[in-house]
């Protein structure tokens, strides 16, 4: 390494260089085009680091700004992305960069490497914060042998069933007041005034046309708002993904009706679906694990790594069962086989039930 090592901010002109690291690693999100000018350029929340020694990238380092909200303050964190080195010191240098462009640190998921990082730096973990699936019985894994494998894909068509096939009867009476609506974008009428939550993840409405727009090409993404007594009581955005639905976003100014409503935009999209595809979301809180569980979804992962730190010290985020937390923060829901081809028509407007 020389000593004109330098920190960068992508642009256009240093391409080459991202896709030639890109390559070296295996990193195929940094090679689609459309995700890389959309996601890292010409917008204020999202940008993308390179660690230079000259033409040749060594590092990368992606930050995604995120608002989030308590009920006393406001939180600037800074959520990295896409973090990858390809010599010692490199990893350090980057990191330091993340650190410095928000209030905290946050680490929602990520490798086994990253996570011996963020322990080695004392950060701080929360329990509490699960994954859950529906429709995701005998699912393969890479470490199955090949007759574990057989006798997956055997069970399989005989186990699963539409997503809208689990809207039970009592499901669909207990909150049968609880109507959906389709949306081919954001409007200021969907954002949440009074929260119930301690701690939710509350970008702004230009932030949420721009990170969620259903009229990306490399991904489809659908927006549903909810309404309970002719009232809007929440909205969630799903990543409607080739083989799984994720719940990308969501919130709402109850927990109840929020994770009703969710389940409603879930069980619509399935009626369209085969009994191959699953869904997938993330939960904290108590009160909507049960609903959610109750209606088919099932544990997939205890305590999902949730983590935080900051240069200038720890800042206690207080109890996750208080909080509203979704897995598509940062690109968490833009890895691999969830890229999608270009839509070629938004819906209009929809008021649809779910069979309620």
């Amino acid at each position: 390494m020389s000593g004109g090592l330098q920190i960068q901010q992508f642009s256009l002109d240093l391409h080459p260089s991202l896709i030639e690291f890109a390559n070296s690693v295996h990193l195929p999100i940094m090679l689609n085009r459309q995700f890389l000018d959309h996601y890292y350029l010409g917008q204020e929340w999202s940008r993308l680091f390179l660690a230079l020694d000259g033409p040749k990238c060594l590092g990368i380092i992606g930050v995604d700004m995120l608002h989030f909200t308590t009920q006393a303050s406001s939180i600037k964190a800074a959520f990295a992305t896409n973090f990858h080195s390809l010599q010692s010191g490199i990893g350090g240098m980057l990191w330091l960069k993340w650190l410095k462009l928000g209030d905290i640190g946050l680490v929602f998921g990520g490798s086994e490497d990253t996570h011996r990082i963020v322990r080695a730096r004392k950060f701080d973990y929360y329990s509490g914060i699960n994954l859950y699936r529906m429709n995701a019985l005998f699912e393969s894994y890479k470490e199955d042998s090949a007759i574990k494998g057989i006798v997956k894909a055997g069970l399989r068509p005989w186990v699963r069933k539409k997503l809208s096939e689990y809207a039970s009867a009592n499901f669909l009476r207990r909150f049968a007041d609880i109507k959906i609506v389709e949306h081919d974008n954001f409007s200021a009428g969907m954002l949440v005034q009074t929260s119930p939550f301690t701690l939710c993840f509350r970008p702004s409405l230009e932030y949420l046309q721009w990170r969620y727009s259903p009229r990306l090409s490399y991904v489809r993404y659908r927006i549903f708002q909810f309404f309970r007594l002719g009232q809007c009581c929440g909205y969630c955005v799903l990543n409607d993904g080739p083989n799984e639905l994720m719940v990308v976003y969501a919130d709402g100014n109850d927990p109840e009706s929020l994770a009703a409503g969710i389940l409603k935009a879930i069980f619509l999209v399935g009626e369209e679906c085969d009994k191959h595809k699953k869904a997938v979301l993330a939960s904290s809180h108590p009160e909507m694990q049960t609903i959610f569980t109750e209606s088919g979804f099932h544990l997939a992962e205890k305590d999902y790594s949730f983590a935080t730190g900051s240069l200038r010290g720890s800042l206690n985020l207080g109890n996750p069962q208080t909080w509203m937390i979704n897995i598509g923060m940062g690109d968490n829901d833009l890895r691999q086989h969830m890229f999608q081809p270009t839509i070629k028509s938004i819906p209009k407007q929809k008021v649809r039930d779910s069979k309620g």
